[in-house]
């Protein structure tokens, strides 16, 4: 056992059986020890590192001290190497590596401008940029030169948030000399989705062969054979010495799909017309020749998600999307699945933007409950040309039963609600920013409500009916519950202005109702089917569809539904309006789902039957174009699926 003597006794250190004595200095010394480690503090100041920067900035403001002087286009800029070097890796290198600029005062930076040089050292001495449109190119190319990894992104982010049909083929000139993969594809992107508007700039007329090729290349290019051939025509009557690309062109395009007695498009004085036209006609063997793809965009119209049927009734909530082609030649249109929806769920927004669907809250399926009471904030995307979902920023608040649409490229989510209380009816408002990819607050609705219908009229937001909080107190007896906390349908009517982030009132519908649909035909707006409730444990799907003027805010009737729908979907497809599925359950009654499109043709005023969903019930239903090359695959599965047939086990229903 050890021990240790008292302190007032003076005794050397030495051993005595099992006890170890030591003497009285090296007590002291080992509590002098653990006195120090108990009195140990470590302080930090957190503006240390500005307070520094902050020094170097006034250096470099007066000049003082610097040890290097960087000249772009004979202008100076007389520099501290250490905190170049402490900064930039480029930089870095220089003066640390034995080159011949490490022992010179002056350096002349050939690959930088002054413009954007001066930009990178500001940021370099405060950690603040200022980007233009006068010096975001300078900018962007003295940082790729410089290796100033977060000034690359910073521009490369405002690049994207700035992107618009007359600039995005500048973007991607920049992006494509710079080597900037992902603003090269996201540029590319928005080229190809506006080639048509891009195509009047004079950055167009500028674009090299090469560069030319590889847009009218992208199956996603949204433009017509004819449109193409076009912009190629104007394109090569820029310069004369294209002249001699005017057969690579042409093999790209489809000129064949262009009528000969249309003069295949193009006027014979132009380089792609007349004689041209006609030898790249007569080159083809029009007797051998087989059914091509066409690469120009086709019209489809989506269904994302439905339930699907088992002995004519309703089992199990499906999480396909699958689409249908307006043009194929067929009678009855075939459906085709082309992905699933990663999470179950029901009660969830989708929308289309450019080449990519959202799918938006609702409540997902729980294990446990064996229900879907877990209301969502999650949002999934679904990039058509990589065919591949990713999660983006959630929404701010749980919502289901709510209104999303797309306007000028980002997403309003308006209204729902967060639980199963009559309670929780929302009135928030979110808008997302792709490209930032961050959901933000907007001015709230005036009246909360859920179940409503929307849809975007010159890039205004109209939202219509729905359950709407009650403002007015309340009480029934003959309930006993206090009707203030009781939802009311409505059938009243407001526009959104995003410029402004301001709400108005319109003229209400003649008829309240909910879960409806709402599109935008001939410049109008259509409220079609949904429900009226008769009772608190009775609906009844309704078949009334109003019209609406918004010059005249004013609303009338037409025709009604052949199938009457509530929870059903509204495109315009073809110059038709477009209903798609709906249910005519009622909370009393046995589900009911409806698996048909209803088709309106305004000239002959009537509604007609066609079609059937792959997946019935209330089905969100939006449209959009594709390449014919995106169809094609799906086109000749079902083709050899129906060959081979049940015996092969291979074919599928669409």
């Amino acid at each position: 056992m050890s021990t240790i003597l008292p302190l007032s006794k003076d005794v050397s250190s030495e051993n005595v059986g099992n006890t170890t004595i030591v003497n009285q200095h090296s007590i002291y010394r080992w509590r002098e020890e653990e006195m120090e480690k108990v009195n140990e503090r470590k302080f930090s100041l957190a503006s240390h590192g500005a307070s520094v920067l902050s020094g170097f900035r006034e250096l470099y403001r007066t000049e003082l001290l610097s040890d290097v002087c960087l000249v772009a286009e004979k202008r100076e800029f007389r520099s501290h190497k250490t905190l170049l070097a402490a900064c930039c890796p480029y930089f870095r290198s220089m003066f640390s590596i034995d080159l011949r600029e490490k022992e010179e005062t002056t350096i002349e930076m050939h690959g930088t401008t002054a413009r954007g040089l001066a930009a990178i050292l500001d940021f370099l001495y405060s950690g603040d940029l200022t980007l233009n449109d006068e010096n975001k190119e300078d900018v962007l190319s003295t940082a790729c030169y410089l290796q100033v990894d977060a000034v690359i992104d910073m521009c490369c982010s405002y690049l994207r948030e700035n992107i618009h049909m007359k600039n995005c083929i500048g973007i991607w000139n920049l992006a494509c000399a710079l080597n900037l993969h992902e603003l090269k594809d996201f540029a590319e992107n928005h080229v190809t989705n506006n080639l048509i508007e891009a195509s009047q700039s004079d950055d167009f007329l500028e674009l090299s062969c090469d560069q030319l090729i590889v847009l009218l290349s992208n199956d996603w290019v949204k433009a017509t054979d004819r449109e193409l051939c076009e912009m190629s025509d104007k394109w090569v009557a820029r310069d004369p010495k294209r002249s001699e690309y005017l057969d690579e062109i042409s093999s790209i395009l489809n000129i064949d799909s262009i009528p000969a007695e249309d003069n295949f498009g193009i006027p014979a004085t132009r380089p792609l017309g007349g004689e041209h036209a006609a030898r790249r006609h007569d080159s083809v063997e029009t007797t051998t020749r087989e059914s091509t793809i066409c690469r120009s965009s086709r019209e489809v119209v989506l269904a994302v998600g439905g339930r699907l049927m088992y002995n004519e009734r309703p089992a199990v909530q499906r999480t396909c999307v699958s689409f249908c082609d307006v043009r194929s030649p067929e009678g009855d249109k075939p459906w085709y699945e082309m992905t699933q929806i990663p999470i179950r769920r029901r009660n969830y927004c989708a929308a289309v933007l450019d080449d990519e669907i959202y799918v938006v809250g609702g409540r997902e399926w729980d294990k446990e409950a064996r229900g879907y009471d877990r209301w969502s904030a999650n949002a999934f995307c679904y990039n058509l040309r990589t065919a591949k979902w990713r999660e983006v920023s959630s929404l701010s608040t749980k919502r289901s039963c709510f209104s999303m649409d797309a306007i000028e490229g980002n997403l309003f989510a308006v209204g729902g609600d967060e639980d199963h209380e009559d309670t929780s009816i929302l009135s928030s408002v979110e808008r997302f920013d792709p490209i930032q990819n961050l959901w933000w607050p907007c001015s709230e609705i005036p009246d909360g409500r859920r179940c409503q219908a929307s849809c975007v009229y010159n890039n205004r937001l109209y939202v219509s009916g729905g359950w709407i909080k009650r403002t007015e107190a309340a009480f029934s007896l003959t309930l006993n519950v206090n009707m203030s906390c009781v939802p009311t349908m409505s059938a009243t009517v407001y526009c959104y202005e995003p410029l402004t982030d301001m709400w108005s009132e319109r003229s209400a519908m003649h008829v309240a109702r909910f879960s409806h649909a709402m599109e935008v035909y001939s410049g109008r707006i259509f409220a079609i089917g949904g429900y009226t409730s008769l009772s608190r444990t009775h609906n009844e799907p309704l078949d009334v569809v109003e019209c609406y003027s918004p010059e005249q805010d004013q609303w009338s009737f037409i025709e009604p539904l052949r199938v009457p729908a509530g929870m059903c979907s509204a495109v315009v497809v073809e110059g038709k309006i477009t209903v798609l599925g709906g249910d005519q359950s009622t909370f009393s009654g046995e589900m009911n789902y409806v698996s048909k499109v209803q088709v309106y043709d305004e000239s002959a005023r009537e509604w007609t039957v066609s079609n059937t969903l792959r997946y019935p019930g209330p089905v969100p239903a939006h449209k959009m174009m594709v390449p014919g090359s995106f169809i094609e695959p799906f086109r000749v599965e079902k083709h050899l699926a129906d060959q081979v047939g049940p015996i092969g086990g291979a074919s599928r229903t669409f």
